[in-house]
Formats: structure tokens, C-alpha cells, sequence
């Protein structure tokens, strides 16, 4: 605490401050004491300090993949969110280990929250795996997400979804049916021929060229009631060729109905 002028002749303004350096957040008090011609006046001075705001910044996802292909499509940018407390600004820069510049961040500059795009630009890139990171900073924290880059020669098979699930009843010889994405990485174009493992689940088409949306079905015809495990093989000019969907096949009791009633499993009268 601190008072300016400390002497003078009345009348006079008195500067009265206080210096917070190295005080902790709290309640503190004080007095300051003015005497003139032998009288003694004391002034009581308080002072409030609360801690400063805490600031906080998010980045997630802490790590991204990307897959291409030497001569393929781009692969599709990501989004980073990044959070935290609101209206910080924040710098972003992408850097690589390898490879070059191919990695990039944008905005590179903003106040927080904001969403990050980050992509690459594989030309020129040979098959190998490179890794880069995005870097944020924003109120003297600093932030990364790790990337990395998978260039093949040969892109990857892709089945979606990668289970199966069909029922149906005993003695039907309705097929059942669903679909199954095929498709490579970077949408290319590769011949692919699919297998299926029993004989009551069939693949419609059993060939084709991906992208392509295939039918996979399933008969219960002489099928007693159970649960039945299959799968679809589907092999193709792919790194990962080849690869598997899981089928389940739910086959339950027929319901029939006579003139003395309904019956399943016994008849009632």
C-alpha cells in the first residue's frame, strides 16, 4: 500500500494505490494515517484480488491417418475441433518429418473455438509411411495432433458394413438379403470376385468392379430353426486383399394355421 504525496500543505488530494505483485488472490486490508497540526486521521483501505481466469485449449483428435495410392485420388481432409476458452487467439502450423511439405492446417490463424481443417498432398510421394504434426498455439499453450500418411502401391479393399445379420423362417424359399458396400481406398476402380462359405447364403453379384453395392442373401428352405454362421470372401487387386463380413442367419419355427387351430411345434384342437 502505497500513499503520494507522503507530506504537503492542506488542502491536498492523496494518491492512494496498492501493488499486487506477488500477492496471492484474497482478502486484504490496510489503514493510512494522515496527520496534520498534531491531529491523526486514519483512512481504512481494503483490496480484493481474485486469481485470473484459467485459460484452457483442446485440440482432439490427438492423432490422424490418411492412406493414398502412388497416382490415386487425394485422400479427404479431417477436422481437428479446437476448444477451449473463448476468444483466444491462436496460431497453426503443420510441419512434416519427411516427404516435404505435405501436410497442411487451415485457418493458420483465428480465436478459439474453431474448427481445423488439415489435409495432404501426396503427389509425388513414393510408397512408405511419413508422419507430420499440427501445432496450435493460443495463450501459451501449445497443442499438437500427430498425422500420418500411408502411401501404397496398391489401394486398401474396403467392406462395409463388416457384420451381417438376416433371419428368417423354416421352410422358406424366399431369400432374405442386404447389402454390402465394396469399395478401395481413394473410390479407384479394382476388379474384385466374392466367395460365400455355406450353401444357404448366396453374394449377388459374385463379381464386379468396386465401387459397387452387392446383395447378400440368405434361404432357410430345409434350415431347422437356429442360429447359422457364415461369411463372404471377397478378394480383389488390393493390399489387404483378402477380406471377410461375418453372417449371422436367424432361422426360426414356421407358423401355420389348420381348420382346428394354429399350429407350431404342437396342435391345438
Amino acid at each position: 500500500l502505497r500513499i503520494a504525496p507522503a507530506s504537503g500543505v492542506a488542502p491536498a488530494a492523496l494518491s492512494v494505490t496498492a501493488t499486487t505483485t506477488g500477492l496471492a488472490a484474497g482478502f486484504y486490508s490496510g489503514r493510512v494515517t494522515v496527520t496534520a497540526d498534531g491531529v491523526a486521521r486514519d483512512v481504512n483501505v481494503s483490496l480484493s484480488l481474485t486469481a485470473p481466469p484459467v485459460t484452457t485449449v483442446d485440440l482432439t483428435p490427438s492423432a490422424l491417418l490418411f492412406s493414398a495410392v502412388v497416382g490415386g485420388a487425394v485422400p479427404a481432409a479431417q477436422t481437428a475441433n479446437l476448444a477451449g476458452t473463448s476468444g483466444i487467439a491462436f496460431t497453426a502450423t503443420a510441419a512434416t518429418t519427411s516427404g516435404g511439405a505435405w501436410l497442411r492446417v487451415a485457418p493458420s490463424s483465428g480465436t478459439l473455438p474453431a474448427l481445423l481443417s488439415i489435409s495432404v498432398s501426396p503427389a509425388g510421394l513414393g510408397v512408405g509411411s511419413y508422419t507430420g504434426k499440427v501445432t496450435v498455439l493460443a495463450g501459451g499453450i501449445t497443442r499438437e495432433t500427430t498425422a500420418r500418411l500411408e502411401v501404397t502401391s496398391l489401394p486398401r479393399l474396403l467392406l462395409e458394413p463388416a457384420q451381417l445379420s438376416l433371419s428368417s423362417r423354416t421352410g422358406s424359399t424366399v431369400p432374405v438379403c442386404t447389402s454390402l458396400a465394396i469399395r478401395a481406398d481413394g473410390n479407384l476402380g479394382v476388379d474384385w470376385t466374392g466367395t460365400t462359405s455355406a450353401a444357404w447364403l448366396t453374394l449377388l453379384p459374385a463379381s464386379g468392379r468396386s465401387p459397387a453395392t452387392a446383395s447378400v442373401c440368405a434361404t432357410a428352405d430345409t434350415l431347422g430353426p437356429g442360429l447359422y454362421s457364415g461369411s463372404i470372401l471377397v478378394a480383389a487387386t488390393a493390399a489387404n486383399s483378402p477380406q471377410s463380413v461375418a453372417v449371422s442367419f436367424t432361422v426360426t419355427t414356421a407358423v401355420s394355421v389348420s381348420d382346428g387351430g394354429v399350429v407350431n411345434a404342437a396342435t391345438f384342437a
